[in-house]
């Protein structure tokens, strides 16, 4: 067995679609019966049923020491870091777009 971790994003679905254009407010009474709905699906015991270690966080710190863990240990490791809701997201994102076009703006 290879070492390997894979580092799963978990925001309960849907949150790339609303970085795409049917994310966009105009759209937003279908957005959500449509891309929106959350998955609700049990990561972590679909990565245990399949025989991997998996350890959920829910905070950078958490994520890190898993991460070193994991690396240290060796094998196949899974890690699901659990991420904000989807408008924070966007917020989050929107935030670093502008920071990015400021930069170039005054480079």
């Amino acid at each position: 067995m290879p070492d390997l971790v894979y580092v799963i994003s978990d925001n309960n679905g849907g949150g790339i679609f609303s970085q795409l254009e049917q994310g966009a407010p105009k759209f937003a009474n279908s957005f959500e019966r449509v891309f929106g709905t959350p998955l609700d699906a049990d990561i972590p015991a679909a990565v245990i049923a399949l025989g991997f270690a998996c350890h959920v966080a829910t905070t950078l710190e958490e994520l890190n020491t898993a991460l070193k863990e994991a690396l240290a240990a060796g094998g196949v490791h899974v890690l699901v870091a659990r991420t904000c809701s989807r408008a924070d997201e966007v917020v989050a994102l929107q935030n670093v777009n502008d920071a990015i076009r400021q930069a170039l703006a005054t480079a």
